[in-house]
């Protein structure tokens, strides 16, 4: 395991994730200059400069560099339920309710009254009309 597995080797090197080798490699070369410890630099700031390039200057740890990043970002995310408990009737439903429509106010899609048939029966019924 790296020891720098949560940092973003992108803002280390001072390019866009989009950048290409070459871009990296000169910002690479820009800034090991100035940070390698013969020049007085810093010597944790020259290893991290160093892993940077390791993992974005090969395309295949580049590609599982970027992988790893996008799903960190999607785990990240707050997970919101699809299905909802009903507050008043305490039952589990699928469909969303408005939350700022009162009890008494009336369904605002009448409902079909129930004949037996699924869906699929009722579809059946309806084209033979046509």
């Amino acid at each position: 395991m790296r020891k720098f597995s949560d940092t973003n080797y992108y803002a280390v090197l001072g390019v866009i994730s989009t950048a290409s080798r070459d871009e990296i490699r000169s910002a690479y070369r820009v800034l090991v200059r100035s940070a390698h410890p013969d020049t007085g630099g810093d010597p944790d700031q020259f290893a991290l400069i160093a892993e940077a390039w390791e993992v974005l200057g090969n395309e295949n740890q580049r590609a599982h560099y970027d992988a790893d990043r996008k799903l960190a970002a999607r785990a990240a995310r707050r997970y919101t339920a699809r299905i909802d408990r009903d507050p008043q009737t305490g039952s589990w439903s699928t469909q969303t309710k408005d939350k700022f429509a009162s009890p008494d106010d009336p369904p605002s899609a009448p409902t079909p009254p129930d004949d037996g048939l699924t869906p699929g029966q009722r579809w059946k019924q309806n084209k033979r009309r046509l």
